[in-house]
């Protein structure tokens, strides 16, 4: 219903995770529910991304300026998290699945390095020494250059390690520590620091862990789901590929006081029991 607000052939921007792709459009329908919908190729992308977006979910080349990254101009404005910027769309392709799940697979090197933390941290009462260096955002700016061959992949990898930032220093103190490491945090954190910035791979690593059950509510495409969980992988390769110089050897950890019961028996904070090592160590 009414004429379309863009046309074949023009190149269009489109909310894509945190922040917006450049497309073509080379289709356009207009379909039973009155809604218009283009067929887009992402610039510099494989063509198997190709995919349906309807008409809300497009920007104008034009909107660049005045609409903030990651945002669409008409207001219905995401989250600032990966999870909150992530955008619905009524692509042909998903055929009505809202289903789809984030996935991060860890090699055995990586589940033990979890598992033996775990027996660490709970059953020795020892800790990593803090701040950690380098620290996750140093972490992820050697990601970005170790994973991106050229310029337009070191973008795609900056725009991940953007989002997972800044997903890890609001995840940290929910989801991302046990009960004895509560009290350190909130000393290190009570002047405003960034948890990136104390913070090393062993807390990265227990983040991507919890991403897919963190995510588990977000509306993702097949396209959305395939990129976010290929680049997902391209970060836990970097993280075992490094681990020898990313993660602290566990003879370096350290005792601390004896924390209180109602702390030791907690697990990770978040509401997970502590049977399932503080749910960082699910599925190893």
């Amino acid at each position: 219903m009414g004429d379309p607000q863009f046309s074949i052939g023009e190149r269009v921007l489109v909310p894509h995770l945190d922040k917006p792709y450049e497309a073509k459009i080379l289709k356009a329908e207009n379909r039973d529910d009155g809604v218009w919908y283009f067929y887009l190729h992402y610039t510099g992308w494989n063509k198997k991304y190709d995919e349906w977006v309807e008409e809300s979910g497009l920007q104008k080349m034009s909107e660049r300026d005045s609409s903030p990254p990651g945002r669409r101009s008409s207001g219905k404005g995401s989250g600032d998290s990966l999870g909150k910027l992530v955008k619905k769309r009524k692509a042909e392709e998903m055929m009505g699945n809202t289903s789809l799940t984030v996935e991060v697979e860890l090699p055995p090197t990586l589940k033990k390095q979890l598992v033996d933390e775990y027996e660490v941290i709970v059953n020795q009462g020892r800790t990593v020494a803090l701040p950690r260096s380098p620290p996750v955002m140093e972490l992820l700016r050697q990601f970005v250059h170790f994973g991106g061959s050229n310029r337009a992949s070191q973008q795609d990898l900056q725009q991940l390690a953007t989002g997972v930032e800044e997903y890890f220093d609001k995840a940290l103190g929910s989801y991302l520590l046990y009960g004895m490491e509560q009290d350190e945090s909130d000393k290190l954190m009570g002047d405003g620091t960034c948890a990136s910035a104390v913070y090393g791979a062993e807390h990265l690593l227990r983040l991507l862990v919890k991403l897919p059950s963190l995510l588990l509510s977000v509306p993702l495409s097949q396209t959305q789901t395939a990129i976010l969980n290929y680049r997902l992988q391209l970060l836990v390769h970097f993280l075992n590929v490094r681990r020898n110089e990313l993660f602290a050897k566990f003879s370096e950890y350290r005792f601390k006081q004896p924390s209180p019961p109602s702390q030791q028996a907690s697990g990770v904070r978040g509401g997970v029991e502590s049977r399932h090592s503080g749910d960082v160590v699910v599925g190893v």
